[in-house]
């Protein structure tokens, strides 16, 4: 079965939910020596796509709000292309119609939804296992077992925010030295 991904290459595509191929993700994880044989390469064209629509959702959903320039279109379904992007290694505004840095990042997005969850459901609460309570000399003791803290922001990822730093909006901080 062939890819259904629907790829934008700056042209604002209809529908676009990707921003790379599989063949690009696949060419980006053999140059980096991505471990492919024990996970990527037994999944399925539909598995390996819909890794990489959640890496692109993850990019745009955890990144974009802090990119700077302006979209292309308002009705576009992806973050880029942008215009107007602040590029600060270089020191100057250009008009981005596909950045390299954000297909690399999506690259690393999907590797790392490969090998752990991108986008976890945040946990409602915890079970309790064990209660304790003492009226006289008042005394509470209580033991959770499983669940999480609830999470106010997608999760960044070690090496996809490093390489989009450049190009966050200047007046918008970034969101920390690992993200």
């Amino acid at each position: 079965m062939a890819s259904t991904l629907v790829i934008e290459d700056g042209t604002v595509v209809a529908g676009a939910d990707s921003y790379v191929t599989i063949v690009e993700f696949e060419a980006y994880a053999d140059k980096f020596g991505f471990d492919r044989a024990t996970t990527w390469d037994g999944y399925s064209e539909t598995v390996k796509d819909q890794k990489a629509r959640v890496a692109a959702q993850y990019l745009d959903l955890r990144y974009g709000p802090r990119l700077g320039g302006v979209r292309v279109d308002d009705d576009q379904d992806t973050e880029w292309p942008r215009l107007g992007v602040w590029d600060e290694r270089r020191g100057r505004r250009w008009t981005a119609t596909r950045s390299l840095r954000w297909k690399d990042a999506q690259c690393e997005a999907i590797w790392r939804a490969v090998t752990d969850e991108l986008l976890p459901d945040a946990s409602v609460g915890a079970n309790i296992t064990e209660e304790t309570k003492r009226a006289d000399v008042v005394s509470k003791s209580v033991k959770y077992a499983g669940g999480q803290e609830r999470r106010q922001d997608v999760p960044p990822h070690r090496r996809a925010g490093p390489a989009l730093r450049d190009f966050r909006h200047p007046g918008v901080p970034w969101l920390s030295s690992t993200t």
